[in-house]
């Protein structure tokens, strides 16, 4: 069903900025307090984000392997309809506070978030739709350099992961 794959495609997108807007500018939870390691070095403020981060990518992925797991067995059988259809349904583009936000809304309310603006480019492409939302996050926050490479593999090698090894 293209409205179901869309509602769920927005939902996991609306939530993607929601979590980004509330990292610090080093992509940090700054709500993590981060004990001490076994030698007494500090641990990671960024383990806990990086895990969320990558379980974020990993539902998208997930859902794009299903888009094509559909296909293959004929379920959906027009691609190009298909696609057409999910993109009627689609509210359009999130995108991430060009400013840390430090409010918890709702859940449930970050399905209702209102749009950034329309979509730009392949909407099916999920790795595409993500770097997008992560690279005007990244340069709008001034997140260094080497972070924000960090947090594009991340991304890119979960997000490939499930869409090729996710079977349910």
């Amino acid at each position: 069903d293209p409205e179901a794959f869309a509602i769920l495609y927005d939902a996991e997108r609306a939530y993607f900025a929601h979590y980004l807007e509330r990292l610090t500018r080093e992509g940090a939870d700054p709500d993590y307090r981060p004990g001490k390691e076994k030698d007494g070095s500090p641990k990671s403020t960024t383990t806990w984000a990086d895990i969320d981060l990558e379980h974020l990518t990993d539902r998208i992925g997930s859902l794009m392997n299903h888009r094509a797991r559909y296909v293959r067995d004929g379920t959906i059988p027009d691609l190009a309809a298909f696609d057409k259809a999910v993109r009627q349904h689609t509210r359009g583009a999130y995108r991430a506070a060009p400013r840390q936000v430090s409010s918890r809304p709702v859940m449930g309310d970050i399905a209702e978030r209102p749009v950034s603006g329309p979509l730009r480019g392949d909407l099916t492409d999920g790795r595409h739709q993500l770097f997008t939302v992560l690279d005007a996050w990244a340069k709008a926050r001034k997140v260094p350099t080497q972070r924000a490479a960090q947090l594009r593999q991340l991304i890119d090698d979960r997000y490939v992961r499930a869409l090729w090894l996710t079977s349910y």
